[in-house]
């Protein structure tokens, strides 16, 4: 799907000279895109690596995927952090890639448009925490945190554990709040109705 994948430490951005490095390493005459995902140490060490590829005279463009709905973009001045519409992005990118039919351009609008629409919202039992570490913090085995963050970020609130029918209620009620879903959606989220168990 990549021609190339660059990443930090746990939890942790990579060096901008590392993206630096993949973008030579992988330079074509189609121009290169970089897929990352919205934190900010991925946006200040990517961005800084593209802006100096587009000094030395390439064509380097930059998807930022920014998913996550347990964040309401007009009240971030981040915006949405980036989640599993990533996998999704990077697939289809890789794919029109290979197929040899679309320029950058055309990828680069694509998988924005991508990303523009979509939202993904996790739910989780217990913290994240680093390997050797502590946890980032304690959560009651009876509650479970909507929204957490890929790096142990907190959501958007936590309620009482419940069977997995009922958290699926609460996540696609949220997505239907927000995304604009349209009649060709991966999941059947127009006909979705929470009071239906068949």
């Amino acid at each position: 799907m990549l021609t190339a994948a660059v990443a930090g430490n746990v939890f942790s951005s990579p060096p901008s000279r590392h993206v630096s490095a993949a973008l030579q390493s992988t330079t074509t005459k189609g121009g290169s895109i970089l897929f990352l995902i919205n934190y900010t140490g991925d946006r200040l060490n990517f961005g800084l690596a593209a802006q100096r590829y587009k000094t030395s005279g390439h064509d380097v463009r930059v998807v930022t995927i920014a998913d996550d709905i347990a964040i309401d973009r007009a009240m971030s001045t981040a915006g949405r952090r980036g989640l599993a519409t990533a996998v999704l992005v990077i697939k289809v990118a890789g794919a029109m890639a290979e197929s040899g039919k679309y320029n950058a351009e055309q990828i680069e609008a694509i998988t924005n448009k991508i990303n523009e629409h979509a939202g993904t919202l996790g739910v989780s039992l217990y913290p994240c925490s680093i390997p050797g570490r502590a946890k980032m913090f304690e959560m009651p085995d009876d509650m479970m945190e909507v929204g957490l963050g890929i790096h142990g970020e907190p959501g958007c609130h936590r309620e009482a554990l419940t069977d997995a029918q009922k958290i699926v209620d609460t996540i696609m009620t949220r997505l239907q709040g927000i995304v604009k879903f349209k009649k060709r959606c991966p999941y059947p989220a127009q006909s979705y109705n929470p009071q239906n168990k068949s």
